[in-house]
């Protein structure tokens, strides 16, 4: 009985397939189906798939097979992260399954800086306030005023923060 469990466990969590051809490779992890396409300039492309056949992450790796692209999805197929880690600056947005914003905020070397803006799942803000603009020394470090609110769009409470630390509250 121990050898059909650990023979079952192994066929489950290793590579079931791997078919390489054109410099791309299918995994299967089961449930999860993962293709590898490695290009001429040693990038690779990573796409894995939820059992339904729906897209869950699609990943692009550098020659030195650090990521620098990463989209993520929610089974239903809706998109709710893409990922950088270049050293560019952009506004970044994350998104609930049901496609309604989760969060947004600017940054710099895939660190949060600026107005952060965090919403429920009904699209009411949850949490607003700003990360230091010093993104190397007080990295997604809290700053100023935070306004944190309920569910139903109503103040909750407002924090105020010092070189990321809490500072006081108020009602």
């Amino acid at each position: 009985m121990k050898k059909i469990i650990v023979v079952f466990c192994l066929f489950n969590v290793c590579l079931i397939s791997c078919s390489k051809k054109n410099h791309e490779v299918t995994y299967y992890f089961f449930p999860l189906k993962r293709v590898v396409s490695y290009e001429k300039n040693d990038s690779a492309y990573v796409i894995e798939y939820y059992k339904n056949g729906r897209v869950k992450e699609f990943s692009v790796a550098d020659s030195n097979s650090s990521l620098v692209y990463v989209k993520t999805y929610c089974e239903n197929g809706h998109l709710i992260d893409v990922s950088r880690s270049d050293s560019s600056s952009y506004h970044y947005i994350k998104y609930h399954c049901n496609g309604k914003i989760a969060a947004e905020s600017d940054k710099i070397n895939s660190t949060m800086i600026g107005l952060y803006k965090q919403y429920y799942e009904n699209g009411n803000l949850q949490v607003m306030g700003m990360h230091s603009m010093d993104y190397i020394n007080k990295p997604y470090q809290q700053e100023g005023l935070w306004t944190y609110y309920n569910e139903d769009g109503s103040v909750d409470y407002i924090g105020v923060y010092l070189d990321g630390k809490l500072i006081r509250t108020q009602k």
